[in-house]
């Protein structure tokens, strides 16, 4: 009986969250909202997992803050965002652990934004998490646009941010 019923238990716990996710720190995704709205993206948590999400809800998107305007993001929205996900992998530790010291210098600078010459073809964008626990919100950095076609394209000049994109199309989270 005590079996059936921690067997039971821990069904519902993973039927909740079959593949629990721990902070976000970087995220990769496609939006567009040209047929309707799709956003289909990969983000990396604070311990290395990478998941595949996918959503067809609009309000997981947040709104867009002006170029000299920090964005952030509270953390029960970015959790929705994430919702329809499945594990990929892990990403190693170590290098995990040096882009995320990358995240605060490629804050520091200013984000253009330009019009990437496409109609309808969505946008794909990297961004960045700074984690503001007293508040329960993350800043949303904004890395850079990926891909070879996009309504808009997005552009951090920071070092920091090239070195953060390049690592992320190299662990296929920026395809």
């Amino acid at each position: 009986m005590l079996v059936r019923f921690v067997f039971a238990a821990v069904a519902a716990v993973l039927a909740q969250d079959p593949a629990p996710i721990g902070a976000p720190v970087f995220d990769c995704y496609h939006v567009n909202r040209a047929w309707g709205f799709l956003l289909t993206g990969t983000v990396i948590d604070d311990r290395g997992r990478m998941f595949n999400y996918r959503s067809a809800n609009r309000a997981v998107m947040p709104a867009g803050a002006a170029d000299s305007t920090p964005a952030f993001i509270a953390d029960a929205d970015l959790a929705r965002r994430f919702e329809n996900r499945t594990p990929v992998r892990l990403v190693e530790k170590r290098a995990l652990e040096a882009n995320i010291v990358l995240i605060a210098d490629a804050a520091t600078v200013s984000v253009t934004r330009s019009d990437g010459g496409a109609r309808d073809a969505g946008v794909s964008a990297c961004h960045a998490y700074l984690r503001d626990a007293n508040n329960h919100r993350v800043r949303d950095v904004e890395l850079g646009s990926f891909g070879s076609v996009n309504d808009r394209l997005t552009t951090n000049s920071s070092v920091a941010a090239t070195k953060l994109m390049a690592w992320l199309k190299s662990v296929g989270a920026a395809q």
